[in-house]
């Protein structure tokens, strides 16, 4: 019985001896072809050449010297496209034109600079819209056909309700326009700063009933 223990233990040490002799044999195999395949990929340092070895040998001899260097490489990209994007987004801001910040949108449209381009394009918009609106109510004002002398009895009324319209000289600076503002805000009309029909006949009409007094 003993020897029978004997024969089995023994057979039993040389099965496992030459599993992993067997074993070992596949390692160097396979550590054989990761370098060979290292060499005719990744160790030239490219990224195609990282990323194919990587893929195939995720766990393999060169996995963490590929790892770090694709992060170099990716840092490199990033630092690139930081520097692009920042490049673009000056350029656009010197423009300052909807075209320039359109054109930024269209390279970046997820750049450092997104939001603040399409903040831009709408302030632009803004504008545009609102000097259209100006050059309406001038037009307006315009064909009211007041004159000198009937700006200036505009302005002196202006003054008489103490709204500070500044020289009265028949000419609508800033200052008359702040005056002609804050009167027409105080009659809930709105407060354009350029005169129309409702505000002018308010303005001179109070002058008159004033006269009637």
């Amino acid at each position: 019985m003993r020897e029978q223990i004997v024969k089995l233990t023994e057979q039993a040490d040389a099965r496992s001896a030459a599993l992993e002799a067997d074993a070992a044999e596949k390692q160097r195999a396979i550590e054989a072809e990761d370098r060979a395949y290292w060499q005719d990929t990744g160790a030239a340092g490219d990224e195609a050449g990282l990323r194919a070895y990587v893929t195939r040998f995720p766990d393999g001899i060169y996995a963490d010297v590929a790892a770090e260097r694709l992060r170099a490489i990716d840092a490199a990209r990033m630092g690139e496209a930081e520097a692009a994007d920042r490049a673009a987004w000056d350029l656009a801001s010197q423009e300052q034109t909807e075209a320039s910040y359109r054109e930024y949108l269209r390279s970046f449209p997820d750049g450092a600079f997104a939001a603040e381009a399409q903040a831009s394009i709408d302030a632009l918009g803004a504008e545009a819209s609102q000097g259209d609106q100006v050059a309406a109510w001038e037009a307006g004002e315009a064909a009211l056909g007041l004159g000198t002398g009937g700006r200036r009895a505009i302005e002196g009324r202006l003054d008489a309700l103490g709204l500070k319209p500044g020289k009265v000289d028949g000419t609508f600076d800033d200052r008359a326009r702040r005056a002609i503002r804050r009167f027409q805000d105080s009659r809930g009309m709105e407060p354009t700063g350029y005169l129309d029909q409702t505000t002018t006949v308010a303005l001179l009409a109070g002058a008159v009933l004033r006269l009637g007094d």
